[in-house]
């Protein structure tokens, strides 16, 4: 079980809940079944978090961490890459 809340925030105005949750303990996406943040999640997370950044980027952590535990022997730069690199090479403008 996640130590994390599987829902980080309540979505803004009438998102959509989001089919592409993690599966836990092999982090892969509920929806399409590749790596969870599949990039499907990436930009959805980008649109939810569009003024919160570091919201995101904590929330991201949590999994981070939480993915770490479940994948003892993965190197933590594959993990941090995964969960936690992507955000800072996207525009904080999900629309450009």
């Amino acid at each position: 079980m996640p130590v994390f809340p599987t829902v980080a925030h309540q979505p803004k105005g009438n998102a959509a809940v989001s089919m592409h949750v993690p599966v836990h303990p092999v982090w892969t996406c509920a929806a399409c079944g590749r790596p969870w943040p599949c990039p499907s999640r990436q930009r959805q997370l980008l649109a939810e978090y569009t003024d919160a950044r570091v919201s995101l980027l904590v929330f991201l952590s949590a999994c981070f961490v939480q993915a770490c535990a479940d994948f003892g022997t993965t190197p933590a730069g594959v993990l941090y890459r995964r969960f936690l690199a992507w955000p800072h090479e996207m525009p904080i403008d999900p629309d450009r």
